[in-house]
């Protein structure tokens, strides 16, 4: 019912699509393949690309944590 909950969460799923779309033309390129000339530089990317995925994952629920703690959002 918050018009503005809703525009923020909207904006985080707009991130989130964002950074899918971005990490596929980073690290999948044009055909859809993993980049790099051998198996092992493959998977190293693919390593990368999780990791990041990691990160981004435990920034989001620490600034969910941060907002939550907030008695304005307790009291919603």
């Amino acid at each position: 019912m918050d018009e503005e909950l809703r525009r923020e969460i909207n904006e985080g799923l707009n991130v989130v699509e964002n950074f899918n779309s971005a990490s596929k033309d980073l690290f999948y390129g044009k055909a859809g393949d993993l980049t790099g000339d051998d198996r092992e530089h493959a998977g190293v990317s693919a390593l990368a690309l999780h990791l990041i995925a990691a990160a981004i994952t435990r920034l989001n629920t620490h600034l969910i944590q941060i907002v939550l703690r907030d008695p304005a959002w307790r009291n919603g």
